[in-house]
This record gives structure tokens, C-alpha cells and sequence, in this order.
């Protein structure tokens, strides 16, 4: 797939790593959006040369989100799952010569996505929001049909799939970690879907500091920290506050409904083991930002913040620590925390509200 030049602004990036740029040739102080889909399409031609046995480049290119285009966001559901990029390996079907692709010599050889769509590299999150019959359908197509089954089923069920970055760059060692995304230009289609659509009032970000035992970062400057880490959430609140918008919380736990908050004045214990909350996002200071709102607009959504699917297959032995998952195995005993996170996409997927707040703690 070649991507055609067609931008010549500017774009907004954010967690700039000047040295990743720099290793591309590409200016750092004056770059265009064309830059970084020339330096994808170079990238592209270079690793479609030696098929059999391919080696990811040292200095790590620009990646183009290989599935955006797969979405309609002019569908005017009420409610959205939102990621943030997807694994290395979708090069397999971005560039289907390629037969063996490596981080490294020496190194193993990357696996095929099990599809090639939005989680489809493991099909991790499709096995908490799809029902077991939905499940042994998508299993029973050949690969190249699941993705139009789970637009189709997406359609069905009145839910926006996204995510948030379409452009970036990954530090050298390919990790999937999100974490590892550098240079990231967000996927503004996504954002002002969410804005644009007056019905859009239900998010599940599948990432979030919100979940855990920390919380919700920020810097001096009262910005989501995502220099050390970022997720879903958090990015989407940072991009929000990058582009002048105030955001207030109001935390339910179930039993007591606490007053709107300035995401600045959060304290801890209302930033850290929550699943859901709504947030306020307002435009009080006529800011600049791209029309998501007019001046004195604002908009209130429900949030729902579970565990991602990722960290739940990779370390199931370690989240009864967290007290959300503690203490719902105290009220389901013998129960595993997949099985805490399928009730909550479940409940996100019916609209059950209020069995997710009482997760909070």
C-alpha cells in the first residue's frame, strides 16, 4: 500500500523525541504531515525488497494506523471504545510479501496477526465485548472475513471503534507497549466524531491510568504527564487540554455522588480505582481548538475505564492486588479477573451503568 501525499501542513505532535526524527531526515523545526507519510512510503518500499527474511530498520520509521480507514465515523452511535495503536505485525498484511519479519537478526521471528484488524493480533479485547456466540462465529471465518464481521456486528450493537493515534514512530525496539509510541499525531477524524455527533455520550477507553493504584498524573503545569507513560484516557485528555478545553470529573461510586471537580484539584483517592465517571469538557476561554466546541460549549460524557484486555492475559496473577478486582472476588469467589473484565464490557455494551459504577471503590 502506497499512501499519497496530500498535506503539506503542519501537524500537532506530541511526545516529541527529536532523535527519532533526526535519524529519519526529518527536520525537527520544520516538518509537514507529507514528511511523515514519504518517510512511511520509503520505509515501504525498503522492507518490500527482501521479503523472506525481513529486518525492522534501527532507526524506526513513521507508522500510518494500517486500519482507521476500515471505520465510518460518521455513524452517530451514542457510545465508543477508543484505543491507541496497534502492534508492528500488521506489516504482514500492509505489505503481504513479506514471509518472516524480525526486530532484529537473531531475533524471533514476529507472529502474524490472527486477523488484520483493530485487536486482531491476539483477538484479545473481542473476547470480552463479543458474546460467546458472537465469539465461535468470528472463529469460525477465514481471516480476511472477520473484519467486515465485526463492522457489521459493531454496527449492530450501535458502537464507534477507534483509535486515537493515526500517526508515530516507536523507540528501536518495536515493543507494543504504548509506552514505546513517540512523535504521535492524534486521529483528529475520531476526536471531532465524538464532538460532532451530539448523540456520542457512552466511552470505554480499553487503556487508563484512572484504573490504577497511582491514578491520574500530571505536570507542573497541571497537562496529563505523558512523558513517561500514556493510554487511552489519558491521551485523549491531554489532546483535550492541548487544545484549551477545561475538563472537570464527577465520581460515583455507587453510594455517594461527588460534586464536578477541576481534573487539576482531583485528589487521590478520586483519581485512582475508578471505572466510571463522567467528565465535563468545556470551552470557557474561547480557545483554539480545531471547532471540537464553540465558545462557551461544553459537553458531558460517562466514562468507563477498565483494565486492559492486554494486561489481563498477560499477568492474570498479579491484578488481585488491585482492590477493584480484590474485592470483586470477594464477592464472586472463584472467579478470575477475564471474568471481572467481561462483565464490565458486557455492561458497557447494554448501557448497565450502574452495575459499572458500583465497581468503583
Amino acid at each position: 500500500m502506497v499512501y499519497i501525499l496530500n498535506n503539506k501542513q503542519s501537524p500537532k505532535m506530541i511526545r516529541i523525541n527529536i532523535d527519532l526524527l533526526n535519524d529519519r531526515g526529518i527536520n525537527s523545526s520544520n516538518y509537514s504531515l507529507n514528511d511523515c507519510i514519504e518517510d512511511n512510503n520509503n520505509f515501504r518500499n525498503i522492507i518490500n525488497v527482501n521479503v523472506n527474511n525481513t529486518i525492522l530498520p534501527i532507526n524506526p520509521p513513521f507508522e500510518i494506523h494500517p486500519y482507521s480507514n476500515l471505520i465510518d465515523y460518521d455513524n452517530e452511535y451514542d457510545s465508543y471504545i477508543v484505543g491507541t495503536f496497534p502492534p508492528i505485525s500488521y506489516l504482514y498484511d500492509s505489505c503481504p510479501n513479506i514471509k518472516n519479519l524480525r526486530k532484529s537478526l537473531g531475533e524471533r521471528r514476529i507472529p502474524n496477526p490472527q486477523f488484520p484488524f483493530f485487536h486482531g493480533n491476539k483477538n484479545l479485547m473481542w473476547d470480552y465485548l463479543l458474546t460467546p456466540n458472537e465469539m465461535n462465529n468470528l472463529n469460525q471465518l477465514q481471516r480476511d472475513l472477520k473484519p467486515s464481521y465485526l463492522i457489521h456486528l459493531l454496527n449492530q450493537i450501535n458502537i464507534n471503534y477507534g483509535d486515537l493515534i493515526e500517526y508515530c514512530q516507536r523507540e528501536s525496539d518495536y515493543n507494543a507497549n504504548d509506552s514505546n509510541l513517540y512523535n504521535i499525531i492524534i486521529n483528529d477524524r475520531l476526536v471531532n466524531s465524538i464532538f460532532k455527533n451530539k448523540r456520542a455520550k457512552f466511552l470505554l477507553f480499553n487503556t487508563s491510568s484512572i484504573y490504577n493504584i497511582s491514578g491520574i498524573k500530571l505536570n507542573i503545569f497541571g497537562f496529563i504527564d505523558i512523558d513517561n507513560s500514556i493510554s487511552a484516557f489519558d491521551l485523549f485528555l491531554y489532546h483535550l487540554q492541548n487544545n484549551g478545553l477545561e475538563i472537570e470529573f464527577r465520581i460515583n461510586n455507587g453510594f455517594v455522588c461527588f460534586p464536578w471537580t477541576p481534573l487539576q484539584q482531583l485528589p487521590i483517592y478520586l483519581k485512582s480505582h475508578k471505572l466510571a465517571f463522567e467528565i465535563k469538557v468545556k470551552n470557557v476561554n474561547n480557545a483554539n481548538n480545531n471547532c471540537l466546541l464553540d465558545i462557551d460549549e461544553e459537553r458531558i460524557y460517562t466514562i468507563c475505564t477498565p483494565l486492559s484486555p492486554a494486561v489481563a492475559h498477560r499477568y492474570p496473577n498479579n491484578l488481585a492486588v488491585n482492590p477493584l478486582i480484590a474485592n470483586w472476588q470477594i464477592n464472586n469467589p472463584g472467579l478470575l479477573p477475564k471474568d471481572f473484565l467481561y462483565n464490565i464490557y458486557q455492561d458497557f455494551r447494554n448501557r448497565n451503568w450502574t452495575n459499572i459504577y458500583n465497581f468503583n471503590q
